[in-house]
């Protein structure tokens, strides 16, 4: 059978990418979920959502990466045409993806009511149990046991379609849903042509989040939503989680009022409040207006408190970038110390080092010093050998993924620890195969070092034949060992 050939373009069935957009919001069920597939499908690369992928060329589909960024583009693009109707179509969007969800939510709660409804009382349960344990006989025991199996087999039957009846219908996960969000997640400064359905977005719990990334996207021209993300700064109750930290920080990077209202909340008594500005000024970054000096003077101070946090580390790191004062203390924080036990009250198990915890942060931040690479990768390669992983987020990716994660964002500049990631995978790849984690991140690593990375190709070379693959010249780009290989040979 003939193989079925990707689909790159944007215009399906004679009608354009507006066209589709538009049917997206149509006030028609059939329409929406007609124009969902065509989207999902141009997301992708292939004719519809619905597309069966074991009959696509791989081999076509993958010489030309990117489609998801291309359709995003051309989103944009289409949605800010002279002739598109952009406020009467993003206004749509908002409320779709809004009602979506509620309905979700409805046939959730509809579905659970149900399962309690028609379920037996635990009182029969009970009942049935009661005389299984009581039988006299076998027959007896027989009978109490079938009863229970029976009641047992009709339950599960109830809760398989109770959780058929929440899908049945339900378009935030058919294709119609998938592709309104797909479209606004490409969306950036168009989506101020619905400012009042933003705000009710942000005042979702449920929506919240994608209002904050729509925002972060926008930037400065969102400004006037910064008030109301102050004001959720202040009334934020939890330390170092201020949901909308990176948003306030982008779109509020270039104001003087938004800046200083950030600095002032830095010697604010409540830690939540203080961490939370701190957050935002690491997105933010340098110029804050001006006011560079005066962040990096207050961010010193609560970085040289004894539990300083990770919030003033990530943001002295990122305004100072350019600074000896602020990389002097990152550098300090970053280096092998005597341990510092805190325990947890009530919680004896949940006893850390905090001198190991402040080092995982400060290396972290030594990704925004790339201005100071003589002084950084030093650091860090010596902290292969001395920093010891305390947090199991970290580790996902193979040993040292905090590590290779900043080594990765110096590129060609962090050539230097090439021996020393080299050394180490020659020394994993002779190690039994049970419980060794793969090292993603150190691929992922010299990926981003390139071509002067030259001298840890054997090595790569070699754990790709230990691994037994049928296709051994056959490399692909979505593979982190493969990707390494391809980015050092260029």
């Amino acid at each position: 059978m003939a193989k079925l050939r990707p689909e790159f373009s944007f215009d399906r069935e004679s009608r354009s990418l507006s066209s589709w957009l538009l049917d997206l919001v149509a006030d028609d069920a059939a329409t929406r979920l007609k124009a969902g597939d065509v989207l999902q499908g141009m997301s992708f690369g292939v004719p519809y959502a619905h597309t069966d992928l074991s009959h696509l060329d791989w081999d076509e589909h993958q010489s030309r990466p990117g489609q998801s960024e291309r359709f995003h583009s051309a989103v944009r693009d289409a949605v800010a045409a002279s002739e598109f109707p952009t406020a009467d179509f993003v206004r749509r969007l908002i409320l779709y993806r809004i009602a979506i969800h509620q309905d979700w939510l409805q046939r959730v709660d509809d579905s659970q009511l149900r399962r309690r409804s028609e379920s037996e009382s635990d009182e029969y349960i009970n009942r049935i149990v009661r005389r299984l344990e009581a039988a006299g006989d076998d027959v007896e025991r027989t009978e109490a046991a079938g009863r229970l199996c029976r009641w047992f087999c009709a339950s599960v039957r109830r809760g398989v379609k109770a959780d058929e009846d929440i899908y049945k219908g339900a378009e935030a996960m058919g294709p119609a849903g998938m592709a309104s969000h797909l479209v606004f997640d490409s969306l950036d400064v168009a989506l101020l042509a619905d400012r009042p359905g933003l705000r009710a977005m942000l005042g979702d719990g449920d929506r919240r989040f994608e209002a904050l990334q729509a925002l972060e996207r926008i930037g400065s021209p969102a400004l006037d939503f910064a008030p109301s993300l102050i004001a959720r700064l202040d009334a934020e109750k939890t330390p170092y989680w201020f949901d909308a930290a990176k948003a306030l920080g982008t779109i509020g990077r270039d104001d003087p009022a938004v800046v200083d209202a950030l600095l002032t909340r830095l010697g604010s008594r409540s830690e939540a409040v203080a961490a939370g500005a701190a957050a935002c000024l690491a997105w933010a970054g340098p110029p804050l207006a001006g006011r560079v000096d005066e962040a990096v003077g207050l961010l010193l101070e609560a970085a040289r408190r004894p539990e300083s946090g990770l919030a003033f580390i990530e943001a002295l790191a990122s305004v100072g970038r350019d600074r000896e004062d602020a990389l002097e203390r990152v550098l300090e924080l970053a280096e092998p110390k005597p341990p510092r036990w805190i325990d947890d009250e009530g919680f004896p198990e949940h006893r850390f080092d905090q001198t190991m915890y402040d080092r995982g942060v400060a290396i972290v931040a030594l990704r925004h010093f790339r201005g100071f690479v003589d002084r950084v990768i030093p650091t860090l390669i010596a902290a292969i050998d001395t920093f010891e992983e305390y947090d199991p987020d970290y580790q996902y990716a193979g040993e040292h993924e905090r590590i290779c994660r900043t080594l990765s964002e110096f590129g060609p500049d962090a050539a230097s620890a090439v021996p020393k990631l080299a050394a180490y995978l020659d020394q994993w790849r002779q190690r039994p195969e049970d419980g060794d984690d793969y090292p993603r991140a150190i691929f992922e690593a010299l990926a981003a070092i390139g071509p002067a990375a030259a001298m840890a190709l054997p090595v790569l070379e070699a754990i790709r034949l230990g691994l037994d693959r049928v296709e051994t010249d056959v490399l692909d780009r979505d593979d982190p060992l493969d990707a390494a290989i391809l980015a050092i040979r260029g």
